[in-house]
């Protein structure tokens, strides 16, 4: 009995439900994932601002004692105006005690030469001298502007005197921060159950919290290690008592704020979103697998085969082709979805054709770069002359030339072909032009260089790829060229206005056999002879007929030269 084959619908409605949940899961796991992303970033900028608060706190509580303090030693001087300014400095822990007249002179002070000074005379001082000309009470900072600066200073006017202005050092300032740090985050939350303490360098906690002190927290997540060493700027995640933690630092004069959050407490928003995100997935998952089943049980298969038709022309390379299946706004979608993509391909393809042609033009230029360029030693000579050139059928090819001094003066000159076109033969091309040379020795004859080199290109060379050359070595004073020829065209004599092809014997070509011979020959050149070395791309081009150019054609060309 013949076995029944399914209808497309069956078929389809299968694989429709397949790729619909397979999107569905991809498009949820992707979901889940940005959340928990962005999550992160929520929970980072939740830390940055609670540290942020910290230090506002800090310097606001300092600020708040500063000026109480100022205003405490302003009363004190008002009731006793005969007050000794270093003792009352050195009971109330200050600095610094300028008493300023209202033009800006200092009166007196407890910093010695201070005594005299005009406000007015420096812009730091003349602005704070303004502010506190304005009737208020202020705090500025001389040094960086920051909680790291030189001297810290409050200033405030006294009815009918002037002003008074007291200012601490670090280490009294120091001292201002320590007793405000205490203070500002013992048992401050981040959300539910997150964490802030301070240490100093010594990595002592100066906050606690009752549920989960700062020692507890600092010992799992940095250990005996240096806690100070660790980069302030970085969001870093760690396990403390069973539950994982994100968690920020930075410092603050010589105490670090620590800011942590429970990893948990920031993916109950992802929970509830992900619940939702999946819940809406399923309800477009049944409803699209709904929708696709009817309207592919209800749709002819005549248009499926159009469909499939223009495609089949595509499939073919035929890309001008257009899918025209229109009886439906849905045909008519996908349609056009698969034109727009033909046409995208098409793009594709012109694209990348251009970059290949610009990887080839660099490959010709880096291929044009490994050619020797005629040098003043070469262009310099009046007993011989030398000129080159090639032009390869592709952007790059396996055709080169060398040509060098050896050390005892002669020249040596050789040409190649190798096996094959493109990147291929350019790679072996550069191979055997860099063994030619490094096996070109003057203690070495012609053949011995030719039988050295044919070993090392056969080396390795599971491709099978091999190169044709002929090189030669000129006697200038002889006119003697010593060569050997690896089954290559051989190269063309032109004496008094007539030229002809070299005779000599052709050895076996390089990279097929190793351990073989190659015969060293001579010919003797006479002046005016020109030696001209070619590849077959020029006996072998052909024109518009087919025809080839061959080496009759060359020798007519090139007689009469």
């Amino acid at each position: 009995m013949e076995k029944k084959l399914p209808t497309i619908s069956s078929k389809l409605r299968k694989k429709l439900l397949f790729a619909v949940f397979a999107a569905f899961a991809v498009l949820t796991v992707f979901s889940v994932f940005v959340q928990y992303q962005m999550t992160k970033i929520q929970a980072e900028k939740l830390l940055r601002l609670t540290i942020k608060d910290v230090y506002e706190d800090i310097q606001r509580e300092s600020d708040e004692n500063i000026l109480d303090l100022m205003r405490f030693i302003a009363d004190t001087t008002i009731i006793d105006k005969e007050s000794d300014l270093k003792e009352l400095a050195l009971i109330f822990g200050v600095t610094e005690i300028d008493m300023i007249r209202e033009d800006g002179i200092v009166t007196d002070s407890t910093v010695d030469g201070m005594k005299g000074y005009d406000m007015r005379s420096k812009p730091h001082t003349a602005e704070f001298f303004e502010k506190m000309k304005e009737g208020n009470s202020f705090i500025g900072y001389f040094g960086d502007y920051s909680y790291n600066a030189d001297m810290k200073y409050a200033g405030m006017p006294i009815v009918g005197f002037g002003f008074i202005r007291i200012g601490f050092d670090k280490k009294a300032f120091d001292y201002e921060i320590y007793e405000q740090v205490r203070e500002v985050t013992n048992n401050r939350h981040v959300l539910e159950d997150g964490v802030v303490f301070i240490i100093d360098r010594n990595n002592t906690i100066l906050s606690k919290r009752s549920d989960l002190s700062g020692e507890i927290f600092l010992s799992q997540i940095d250990g005996n290690s240096d806690f100070y060493s660790k980069p302030t700027d970085t969001l870093y995640t760690s396990k403390v008592n069973g539950k994982v933690y994100y968690w920020l630092s930075d410092t603050i004069n010589d105490y670090m704020v620590v800011a942590a959050l429970p990893f948990s407490e920031t993916v109950e928003t992802v929970k509830i979103s992900m619940i939702m995100t999946i819940s809406l997935g399923i309800l477009q998952f049944i409803v699209l697998f709904i929708g696709i089943n009817v309207i592919v049980k209800h749709f002819v298969v005549k248009q499926i085969g159009n469909i499939a038709d223009s495609l089949a022309e595509i499939t073919n390379g035929d890309l001008d082709t257009e899918v025209s299946v229109r009886t439906t706004v849905e045909f008519s979608q996908i349609s056009d979805g698969i034109n727009e993509t033909v046409g995208a391909l098409k793009e594709h393809i012109a694209r990348e054709a251009a970059r290949i042609d610009d990887e080839l033009c660099y490959a010709h230029n880096i291929q044009r770069s490994a050619l020797p360029a005629l040098s003043e030693q070469f262009t310099g000579r009046n007993d011989f002359r030398l000129y080159a050139c090639m032009d390869t059928a592709k952007e790059v090819g396996g055709d080169f030339y060398d040509f060098f001094m050896l050390d005892d003066g002669r020249p040596a000159f050789l040409i190649a072909d190798v096996s094959g076109k493109g990147i291929p033969a350019a790679m072996f091309m550069m191979k055997g032009k860099t063994t030619l040379r490094d096996c070109t020795d003057s203690r070495r004859t012609i053949g011995d260089i030719f039988s050295l080199a044919n070993d090392r290109l056969c080396e390795g060379n599971e491709t099978g790829m091999f190169i044709t050359a002929w090189m030669g070595i000129l006697d200038a004073d002889t006119g003697t060229v010593s060569f050997a020829n690896a089954g290559h065209n051989p190269p063309v004599l032109i004496r008094d206005g007539k030229a002809k092809l070299i005779e000599m014997e052709n050895d076996l070509i390089f990279g097929v056999m190793d351990d073989s011979d190659y015969m060293s020959q001579t010919l003797t050149l006479k002046e005016n002879d020109l030696l001209l070395l070619y590849t077959d791309g020029v006996t072998e081009a052909t024109n518009a007929e087919r025809e080839l150019y061959g080496e009759k054609r060359l020798l007519e060309t090139l007689s009469g030269i």
